[in-house]
C-alpha cells in the first residue's frame, strides 16, 4: 500500500513541476489577452518564472535526497 502513496506522491509532484515551469508561460498569455503593455508582461512572466524554477530546484532537490538515502542505506547493510 505504501508503493502507491509513493506512486501517487511522484505523480502530484511532476505535474507540480509541469505547472511550475509553465507558469510564466500562462501568466505572459493571460496579461496578453488582458491588454498589457508588453514590457509589463515580459517583467512579469519572467519574475513568475524563475520563481517557478526556484520552487522545481527544491522539489527536484528533495525528491533526489529521498531517493539516494535509501540506496545507500541498504548498501552499507549488504556491506556488513
Amino acid at each position: 500500500m505504501s508503493s502507491i502513496i509513493k506512486k501517487f506522491r511522484d505523480l502530484i509532484n511532476g505535474f507540480l513541476l509541469f505547472i511550475l515551469t509553465l507558469s510564466g508561460f500562462a501568466i505572459a498569455a493571460i496579461l496578453r489577452i488582458s491588454g498589457f503593455n508588453g514590457n509589463l508582461i515580459v517583467l512579469i512572466s519572467v519574475l513568475i518564472e524563475i520563481f517557478g524554477v526556484i520552487l522545481c530546484f527544491f522539489i527536484i532537490k528533495s525528491y533526489l535526497e529521498e531517493k539516494i538515502k535509501p540506496e545507500e542505506s541498504s548498501k552499507k547493510i549488504k556491506k556488513k
